[in-house]
């Protein structure tokens, strides 16, 4: 892909048509084998969002409740035409 049309590329999550913060959600402890035996490290490092974007832009919800249920939207800027909005239902 072009490195110019890269630059433009916007990837936003919605729920309930509320643009969803994803800098700042509550944190999760990851679990114990985030530490290596002997090892210090920051507590950030054993923590994730509790709802997580991954790299590829997809969304994975952990510890999920009652108030994760709904419709959630990804919009896609590229650029280039129209945003692309892709929907999920997640419900219990």
């Amino acid at each position: 892909m072009d490195p110019e049309l890269e630059d433009k590329k916007t990837v936003e999550w919605h729920k309930d048509d509320e643009k969803l913060d994803l800098e700042n959600v509550e944190q999760i402890e990851r679990g114990v084998d985030c530490r290596p035996p002997g090892e210090d490290r920051e507590y950030d490092e054993c923590t994730i969002g509790r709802i997580h974007k991954h790299d590829n832009h997809s969304l994975t919800v952990l510890n999920s409740t009652e108030e994760d249920v709904g419709e959630y939207k990804c919009v896609v800027h590229t650029g280039v035409e129209e945003p692309i909005h892709l929907y999920y239902s997640y419900y219990d």
